[in-house]
């Protein structure tokens, strides 16, 4: 066979880049190589299901439509697609946020509706497992039993949930309509009765338990294939004749998947430690793939035309004529966003996992990805990089699991191991170096943290000129078998950080300036004593101001003169209780706080709560918040979970240092009295005050800006009404009117 892996950009750019969006924009992210389920409408349009949300693959084009959480899928976890009589993409979901959501898409007009009878059901299991269409019926097959949905009002003909001998509330894996209908359970193998009507009652069932009435321990899916019900099984295909199941190939043989067009059968086969589909046709039986590259194959589709689509772990296979290749929507390499930082050019930079479970660090640019890796760059030593930052002067910093720091600048890499530097490592193993964190401070010093030193060094520097110091905690003391993480470094220059295992607490130093002189260190530590909420401590964050913002696992303090910590300590009163999982701090000196119940928008000073997003009202695929990042530059909010990573733009952007062109948007702009209009204003310095003048120099309009890049107008005057049609000058300046820009919008009322 000849292989080759193809991987396409995003067609139909639905929200690939939230550059030029509006305010308010959402964004998702994810992973979709992982494949659950495919189908196709006209054998053109292949639809997937997958771990990361879904897509549609137009065959004749070679090009890819995504659907994640931010196009409004209710969750990116899907276990199958299928497409009614009516061309509607039904989707269902799996554990996460909304396990037994229902979702359908359509194309038409891009909408997707959500049916939640099942996610609102009483039964405690709600999976759904599997959907299948049948004529004017769908079937649901779910954790509990057995859905039929009617696909034109999305009304519920009924629901089975006893099966002959089967316990009720059985989980269903799989369905079919032949005449009868054919379930498949955790115990065996239901066949509707002939003649039978009342489906609920349990009689109006044959059930065939495994290794006894049905000759296999498993079996996965039906087809039907020249009249015959076949069903795919872990003894191979069986075929179902005078109410009993007998051999029909491939006796023995482990067959997961099967699929069939009016001429030929396809089977996914697991044998002699590999995957192969065999077809069937006219009586005779062929090999048409293995699987020479261990690809796991979830589901396959046979077009009419005898291509073969095959879902798998890592793409779709588009087999055709004995070759083949791997069909991958672009976007990032797995929905593991452990570390999030954005650099100056508003790049996303992403840590990926601790030990065996990290696979690089991925790279977003604002329109497509990138795996840095040792498989693709020998210089990366191993994968295993948690924790990801980036430095004022665009250094990027990556931090590994048990070989040291990797640092990025002016594309070289430079790596700081146990090896090659004095920093211990863990005590069981001296030359195993985690490093926890990194931050730089106002020298550009490189300051890390060691998970847990075995010479009780739990913080280092590496200097400007390369030396490499490592300091003692005596008081208080902290030891070889305490795990450090979570730095931060203030106006002073004075290292904070967590122990979060030991003598667990807030713990700070500062040098002084003097590398080799221990007498003039300054060190200390602030616990729940001195008024923090708890002493598990697990973000920081530093604010505009100097604050200090320390998350726990009950709720915010806020620190506010760290040059003497215990003077006085705050409560964040709106996230009290909350376990807190990471702080960031915007250009407009806003908090936003991720937790274990969604994401927190703060004011300033963390009184008010601004917004808060969770899975019921916005597109996160998770209310467990893993990480946040701020690309200063776009305004952008990036929020990463163990289910992919979603993106909001916000009005939060760097203010220019001094005015150049000022960019007005939409222009012009159509107004009228049922909609509300907002105009941007971008390209402000802090703090500035907007006029809206006429061609005459009438004063419409003043406005008091956020105070970052971009202000707004709603196209009214003082008075709150719309202004006439015509053109009106913006002009912008500064607290005291020395700096001023100017710019030009037409309103055009209807």
């Amino acid at each position: 066979m000849i292989a080759k892996t193809v991987s396409f950009v995003l067609l139909f750019l639905l929200t690939n880049t939230l550059f030029g969006q509006g305010i308010g924009t959402w964004a998702s992210y994810s992973s979709k190589k992982e494949i659950i389920a495919i189908t196709s409408i006209d054998d053109n349009q292949i639809w997937c299901a997958t771990t990361g949300g879904a897509f549609l693959y137009e065959n004749s084009s070679s090009t890819f439509l995504q659907l994640g959480t931010s196009e409004g899928l209710s969750s990116p976890l899907l276990t199958t697609v299928a497409i009614d009589n009516l061309n509607q993409i039904w989707f269902g979901t799996q554990l996460g946020a909304q396990p037994g959501m229902i979702n359908i898409y359509d194309f038409q007009s891009g909408a997707i509706r959500k049916i939640n009878d099942i996610l609102n059901s009483n039964f405690s299991q709600k999976n759904i497992n599997k959907i299948e269409v049948f004529g004017d019926t769908i079937l649901v097959s779910t954790a509990f039993g057995l859905s039929l949905i009617n696909p034109k009002d999305f009304s519920f003909y009924d629901t089975f949930i006893k099966f002959g001998d089967f316990d009720a509330t059985i989980p269903v894996l799989s369905s079919g309509k032949f005449n009868r209908f054919f379930v498949i359970t955790n115990n065996g193998v239901a066949v509707q009765r002939t003649n039978s009507t009342n489906l609920s009652a349990p009689e109006s069932w044959n059930s065939y338990f495994f290794n006894s009435g049905f000759p296999s321990s498993n079996a996965y899916e039906f087809a039907r294939f020249n009249s015959d019900v076949l069903a795919a099984t872990s003894s191979g295909i069986l075929k179902f004749e005078n109410n009993s199941w007998i051999s029909y190939a491939l006796n023995g043989i482990e067959t997961r998947n099967i699929a069939a067009s009016s001429t030929e059968l396809f089977v996914v086969a697991f044998e002699s430690g590999k995957n192969r589909i065999y077809k069937f046709s006219q009586g005779n039986s062929e090999v048409v793939f293995e699987n020479s590259e261990n690809y796991i194959i979830n589901d396959i589709y046979a077009t009419s035309s005898g291509i073969l689509f095959a879902a798998t772990n890592s793409g779709v296979l588009k087999i055709s004529s004995g070759n083949y290749e791997l069909l991958i929507p672009d976007g990032p390499a797995n929905n593991a966003f452990l570390s999030l930082t954005a650099d100056n050019n508003g790049e996303l930079w992403v840590g990926t996992g601790q030990d065996v479970f990290g696979i690089g660090v991925m790279h977003f640019d604002g329109i497509s990805w990138e795996l840095l890796s040792h498989e693709n760059n020998p210089e990366i030593i191993t994968n295993s990089y948690h924790k990801v930052f980036a430095g004022s002067d665009n250094t990027k910093y990556f931090c590994n699991w048990g070989r040291g720091l990797t640092v990025l600048k002016n594309n070289v890499i430079t790596n700081y191991t146990a090896q090659n530097t004095n920093i211990a490592g863990v005590p069981a193993d001296p030359s195993f170096l985690v490093i926890s964190d990194v931050k730089t401070d106002s020298k550009g010093n490189i300051w890390v943290v060691n998970h847990q030193s075995a010479e009780r060094k739990p913080l280092s520097v590496i200097t400007t000129s390369g030396d490499i110091h490592g300091f003692e905690f005596k008081s208080p003391t902290v030891t070889e078998s305490d795990l450090a993480y979570h730095l931060e470094i203030d106006q002073y220059d004075t290292k904070w950080f967590a122990i979060t295992v030991g003598s667990t607490g807030l713990y700070y130093f500062n040098e002084n300036g003097t590398f080799n002189n221990p007498n003039d260190d300054k060190m200390g530590w602030v616990r729940s004593s001195d008024g923090l909420a708890s002493n598990v401590i697990t973000s920081l964050a530093l604010d505009q101001r100097g604050a200090l913002w320390v998350g726990t696992n009950l709720g915010v303090n806020i620190i506010p003169e760290p040059s003497t910590p215990t003077s006085r300590i705050s409560t964040v009163l709106g996230l009290r209780q909350q376990t807190i999982t990471d702080i960031k701090v915007d250009p407009l000196n806003q908090k936003w706080v991720g937790t274990m119940q969604g994401l927190f928008h703060l004011s300033e000073d963390g009184t008010v709560v601004i917004n808060s997003y969770n899975t019921e009202n916005s597109p996160i695929p998770s209310n467990e918040i893993k990480s946040l990042a701020i690309d200063k530059t776009n305004g952008i909010i990036y929020i990463g979970t163990d289910f992919g990573l979603s993106a909001l733009k916000t009005t939060s952007v760097t203010p220019r240092e001094s005015f150049d062109e000022l960019f007005v948007y939409p222009n012009p702009v159509i107004v009228n009295n049922s909609s509300n209009q907002n105009i941007t204003i971008d390209g402000l310095i802090a703090n500035s005050t907007i006029k809206v003048l006429t061609i005459s120099g009438k004063l419409v309009r003043e406005i008091v800006t956020p105070g970052g890049r971009v202000g707004f107008w709603d196209a009214k005057d003082m008075d709150g009404n719309l202004v006439p049609s015509g053109i009106y000058l913006i002009v912008a300046h500064d607290e005291d009117g020395s700096n001023i820009s100017k710019a030009k919008v037409a309103i055009l009322r209807e």
